[in-house]
Parts: C-alpha cells; structure tokens; sequence
C-alpha cells in the first residue's frame, strides 16, 4: 500500500530551494534600501553647494582693486565651509566691438580668480575648486 505524500528528500530539496529564493530576494533588497540611503545623503551632504558658490562668487566680485587673495568660513544648512581665492591670471580689457583688435585701457582689467572650497556636513569632507571671472574698472 503507497501513502500520498513527500518523501524526506522532496521535502528537504524543498526546503532548501525556498531558503535560497528568500535569502536571494533578502540580499536584492538590502542592496536596495543601502542604495537609496546613500542616494539621499548624497543629495542632502551637496544640495547647498551651488548656493555656496554663488555666494562665495559674489564676495570674490565685490573685492577691492588691491586685492590678490581672498578667503573666508561659516555655516550654512548644517555644513560649515572655508574657502580660498587667489587671482589666476589678469589681463586688461580692450576697447572696441567683441573681437576687435585695438588699444587697451590699462586701469580696466578682466580677474580670473581660482576658489578652493572645503565643506564639512556630516562628518563628511569634501574639497571643490572652481573659477570666477571678475573685473576691475
């Protein structure tokens, strides 16, 4: 007489199919949440970065003629930040339409500044560089 049911095997072969179904769909979605929480750090530890360099690019525009460095910290949005800005190169300004060659006006020039950037969010570091043109008249 045969009884309906699994035998030891089915059950253990089963068993171990399921176990490798559920630890693979476990390590699929840790990945995912790990994923979107680095996402949005990201997102929140950058977010205020344009805000600075604008910030920072008008202080570097409204800086006196004998100026050659600039620099300056502070806080804002959680992220504190200092930064540094030395002129890159000068040249002066020439008269005329875009294009033309012609004299040049000795007390106007064109700044080209460089800004180191460092801001600390989140006990997370971060260097930026970028330029800002300026110009003395």
């Amino acid at each position: 007489m045969r009884l309906n049911g699994f035998t030891l095997i089915e059950v253990l072969i089963a068993s171990l199919i399921l176990f490798v179904a559920i630890s693979s769909a476990t390590i699929v979605f840790s990945g995912a949440v790990k994923s979107k929480q680095n996402a949005t750090s990201a997102i929140t530890n950058y977010a205020y970065v344009p805000i600075l360099i604008e910030h920072i690019s008008v202080q570097v525009r409204r800086a006196s003629d004998n100026e050659t460095t600039l620099d300056g910290q502070g806080y804002l949005l959680g992220a504190d930040y200092r930064w540094q800005a030395t002129i890159e190169r000068q040249a002066p300004i020439k008269r005329g339409p875009l294009g033309a060659s012609g004299p040049t006006d000795s007390s106007r020039r064109v700044l080209f500044w460089r800004i180191n950037l460092n801001v600390k969010h989140n006990n997370k570091e971060q260097d930026y560089s970028f330029n800002v043109t300026g110009w003395i008249s």
